[in-house]
């Protein structure tokens, strides 16, 4: 999420697959620390099941609206990648490398 400027701040965390809430609330703590002094600090964290969906819902919300604060980006300005590498991955097709030099 770095990508977008750091404004974009969600966290998700798969934790409640099969625990108890102690340890739910443990890895809770756990995370929060991980992420103290970085960009994600203030983030919310979500707790979703993957298992059951369970805390899916929220986490939607939480994208959408992250992806709703992202700012549109001026279609005047060029993107410029200087490529370093540019080679093909059976699958996937040509794959090319480089150092963004600039982008809107």
């Amino acid at each position: 999420m770095s990508f977008v400027g750091g404004e974009a701040r969600r966290g998700g965390a798969d934790e409640e697959r099969s625990v108890d809430a102690d340890t739910a609330g443990l890895v809770r703590l756990e995370v929060e620390e991980y992420l103290r002094g970085t960009f994600l600090q203030d983030a919310p964290i979500v707790a979703v099941s993957a298992r059951t969906g369970a805390g899916l819902p929220e986490l939607m919300k939480e994208l959408r609206l992250a992806a709703s604060e992202v700012r549109g980006k001026d279609a005047a300005h060029l993107f410029r990648l200087p490529i370093d590498r540019a080679f093909a991955i059976k699958g996937f097709g040509s794959v090319v490398t480089g150092r963004l030099f600039r982008a809107a």
